[in-house]
């Protein structure tokens, strides 16, 4: 089968072989699905930045948030990591979408597999910039709300102990619920890092002992079609030799006849 440009500006319309058209048919399949795949992503990604916004934006419309530098600094830094995923997430979506040619996909995949790439700016940093974002956004959220936890107090700052003596009482009630706050903060951590090392366990590292359990899978199966066939062979060789025995043992009868009448 000849093999030719289809159209002269269109270098993915070709006349392949059979084989190749396999591999075409193929990359096509793949590089579609890692397209959908990316897409499904950013507007999940796109929807959390836009409910977080909303979060930070209620958080500043309290008059004690917002009064205090550290929680508005960290809500105002907050708002802008989730406007810069947002934004991203929504060029991605827009560019990706008109994406899906297969050339595309092979140059693409050409760009991912150089050797020598930048630290800081390749395809892959590329591909993670919203969720990046959003994952600075979402920290310095938490820094906003424990912030705003043990820095902010409903009573009044201008209340000393000396002219109101509840006031003792009112520190102790604030103490624990910031405790409180803090000590669930720390178990949704601890269990985030859990998290994060179980699904780990089922990335990377368990295709590799997977990969490793087929290898070993298929030497002890290549190893029993060996035995029985060995076993075979032994056993034929046995045969052999008890067969050859009793005919040289005859032979040599014959031969000290034929002596004996000579002599």
């Amino acid at each position: 089968m000849g093999r030719g440009w289809g159209h002269p500006r269109h270098p993915w319309w070709l006349n392949l072989e059979p084989s190749e058209n396999m591999a075409y048919t193929r990359l096509q399949h793949t590089w579609q699905a890692f397209i959908d795949s990316l897409l499904k992503e950013w507007k999940t990604l796109n929807i959390i930045s836009v409910l977080l916004l909303t979060a930070i934006l209620t958080i500043l419309q309290i008059q004690s948030a917002a009064s205090d530098p550290v929680t508005r600094f960290s809500a105002l830094l907050s708002m802008m990591c989730a406007l810069m995923s947002l934004l991203y997430g929504c060029i991605y979506i827009i560019r990706f979408g008109t994406m899906r040619k297969t050339y595309k996909g092979a140059e693409w995949a050409q760009e991912a597999q150089k050797t020598r790439t930048g630290i800081f700016w390749n395809v892959w940093v590329l591909l993670a910039m919203p969720a990046t974002w959003l994952a600075w956004s979402m920290t310095l959220f938490v820094v906003t709300i424990m912030a705003f936890v043990w820095r902010t107090s409903p009573f009044p700052s201008s209340q000393s102990s000396t002219a109101n003596p509840s006031m003792l009482s009112n520190s102790v009630q604030l103490l624990v619920p910031r405790i409180i706050i803090s000590v669930v903060l720390s178990l949704g951590v601890v269990y985030f890092v859990l998290i994060a090392a179980t699904l780990r366990r089922y990335g990377e590292m368990m295709d590799r002992a997977w990969q490793r359990r087929i290898s070993g899978w298929m030497h002890d199966g290549a190893g029993l079609h060996r035995g029985p066939e060995k076993q075979v062979e032994k056993e034929q060789g046995t045969d052999r030799v008890e067969e050859t025995a009793p005919q040289l043992q005859a032979k040599g009868t014959e031969e000290t006849k034929v002596k004996d009448r000579r002599s």
